[in-house]
């Protein structure tokens, strides 16, 4: 007769001194069964289908070489039952046993290729790829402050001449870093970083205070950007001087990063337009369920919550772009930074100043942004001076461009047709600007000079009824006689106007001849080489009297000797020219007994020919 023997076990049962007794009753209960009978059969209410066992059971030191299962203990139901098992039956592998070996896969890590600026010191490639390879930031990038001129240095490239920024995972990360940093710098370099932005305990908590009375403050005017206390503790901005090298290193989180926008601060001025961000447009349609005055307090809410502003100045900007003559670009950042027309035109006389050499100039273009930015109403003396320094400037850069005409058109006529007066100032910068074209130009011509003074004829008739005695100033004459002759090549050409304004001069100054106006005169005759008119000029356009000559005689005695004529210098002195000293009484001062040495020196360099003369003249 078949006996069967269903035991129960249950899986949660740990107890060692059941699990013996348990299994010592399994023994006697199959001890109990006659070996010829069937096979017992164990049931587990448990453990899954049915195992056969047979009835002979072995001894206890068989039981010792049998193999054990230990995956788990609590699955031994009857452990001399399943060592006693038919050896014809098979007993499957469970499942969960059988464990897939997964190939490894070696990846390699792509690593961030750090580019060092150019004669950084080894100190700098050191830290940076610390950073890298034993800290586990991303995104390093390394500012070079060194080559800032005044113009455009920071407040950062003052103190420092490496700027490094760094990205961490998270705020642990970045306090983390800088600690090893700085245990680096200790290390290594033998020096103590300083840092700025690890907070004690206590300001942490004062902060995270007012961080949630402000996110309370935001949810009730309708934020959807709150800030939460949990969140504030993420980010974080980790700021060491390493007292090394003059090297910085900024460790911020992605978000902070990208909020604070360093790079643009740090970029060299060339390179701030790759780093600048535009403000994203704003979705100025409210909501269904929201009115006008409830969707702007939203709206109000949310900008302030994240500022995207730039960190350089708008007069920076500006220059910046002007320097690349991006004018677009110029005017679009007044209007959003609302800067003033006086303003921004300080800034373009700036960035034409500070143009590079060999840039082409677009001369039109500017002259067109000059009128675009200037005020309908400009009574202000400042921005008549800076719009004439700015056509000066375009002239000197451009000249095939903005002409004499261009800057004649553009400040004097305009000038005058927006209602204010012309000055005796605006025409000095006039004349001085047409002298400039006609020295500085080396291929002028006298066809050119001509042209230049129809210019010159323009400009005097805008004066003609507002101040018709101003061509009667020294200043204005002698500018007035010096763009009417140029000198090319050791020759001199003349206006036929030259001689006319001579003649005016002598009849309107014989009184009192002015020192500049003569020695104008003088220079170019004598560059000119007509010695005739220069004796004509001397002896009798300016009036001279036995009781007081007022002529400059030093003045005439040094331009001849400077002319370095021999001929004209000899005659001077066998004609008896210079007799006229003694005759009308000229007082031999310090001044004018060197030039008669000079004088001679030039006629009689042996001091043979001559000596008489020289010692009459120079003793009093």
């Amino acid at each position: 007769m078949i006996k069967r023997l269903i035991l129960f076990s249950f899986q949660n049962d740990k107890n060692k001194a059941h699990k013996r007794a348990r299994n010592m009753l399994l023994r006697r209960a199959i001890a109990a069964v006659p070996a010829a009978k069937a096979p017992l059969r164990c049931y587990r209410c448990l453990g899954g289908p049915y195992r056969t066992f047979s009835s002979s059971l072995p001894s206890r030191e068989e039981e010792k070489h049998l193999p054990r299962r230990a995956q788990d203990e609590d699955d031994e139901i009857a452990t001399s039952a399943d060592l006693a098992a038919d050896s014809d039956s098979t007993v499957s592998k469970p499942w969960y046993l059988n464990i897939v070996e997964r190939p490894t896969q070696n990846m390699p890590l792509q690593q961030q290729e750090i580019v060092l600026p150019a004669n950084s010191p080894k100190s700098l490639e050191a830290i940076a790829t610390f950073l890298r390879d034993k800290l586990g930031l991303s995104d390093i990038l390394i500012f070079d402050l060194r080559n800032f001129e005044d113009e455009q240095a920071t407040a950062a490239s003052k103190i420092s001449d490496f700027m490094v920024m760094a990205t961490a995972k998270s705020g642990r990360h970045g306090y983390k870093s800088f600690i090893e940093l700085n245990t680096l710098l200790k290390q290594e370099f033998k020096t103590v970083g300083q840092v700025e932005g690890n907070i004690s305990a206590n300001e942490l908590r004062r902060r995270q205070k007012r961080l949630a009375r402000h996110t309370n403050l935001s949810k009730s005017m309708g934020s959807r950007t709150a800030t939460t206390r949990s969140g504030s503790n993420l980010e974080s901005w980790y700021m060491i001087d390493c007292r090394l090298d003059n090297i910085f290193v900024n460790i911020l989180t992605e978000n902070k990063r990208y909020d604070m926008n360093l790079e643009e601060l740090y970029a060299p001025p060339g390179e701030k337009h790759l780093y600048r961000r535009a403000a994203p447009a704003e979705d100025m349609a409210p909501a269904e369920d929201d009115d006008n005055v409830l969707a702007g307090l939203k709206r109000l809410a949310a900008r302030k919550q994240r500022r995207y502003y730039s960190t350089v100045p708008a007069r920076a900007q500006i220059i910046d772009a002007l320097s690349r003559q991006n004018f677009d670009l110029a005017l679009n950042v007044a209007s959003a930074s609302k800067m003033d027309s006086l303003d921004f035109l300080k800034a373009a006389c700036q960035s034409l100043k500070s143009m590079p050499y060999g840039v082409q100039i677009e001369g039109e273009k500017w002259v067109a942004l000059f009128d675009e930015v200037w005020p309908l109403a400009s009574s202000s003396q400042e921005f008549w001076s800076i719009r004439l320094e700015l056509f000066k400037l375009l002239n000197c850069a451009a000249p095939d461009q903005v002409d004499v005409g261009g800057v004649l058109t553009g400040y004097l006529q305009f000038k005058l047709a927006s209602g204010e007066s012309l000055t005796k100032s605006d025409l000095i910068e006039f004349l001085q600007l047409v002298e400039a074209n006609l020295t500085e130009n080396l291929h002028v011509g006298y066809k050119d000079l001509v042209a230049q003074n129809r210019y010159v004829l323009e400009a005097l008739k805008l004066y003609k009824g507002l101040n018709p005695q101003l061509i009667l100033d020294s200043e204005v004459m002698c500018l007035l006689l010096s763009t009417m002759s140029i000198t090319q090549n050791g020759s001199t050409s003349t206006l036929r106007a030259f001689y006319e304004m001579v003649e005016f001069a002598s009849r309107e100054c014989s009184q009192e001849p002015p020192v500049s106006v003569t020695a104008t005169v003088l220079r170019i005759l004598v560059n000119k080489q007509d010695y005739a008119r220069v004796l004509k000029f001397w002896e009798k356009s300016i009036a001279s009297s036995p009781e007081k000559d007022r002529r400059p005689w030093p003045l005439f005695l040094n331009t001849v000797a400077e002319a370095g004529d021999k001929e004209f210098a000899k005659k001077l002195i066998r004609d008896g020219h210079l007799l006229w000293i003694k005759r009308n009484g000229v007082k031999a001062s310090p001044e004018l007994k060197e030039a008669i040495e000079r004088l001679f020196t030039v006629a009689d360099p042996s001091e043979i020919a001559f000596k008489d003369m020289k010692d009459f003249l120079t003793v009093e």
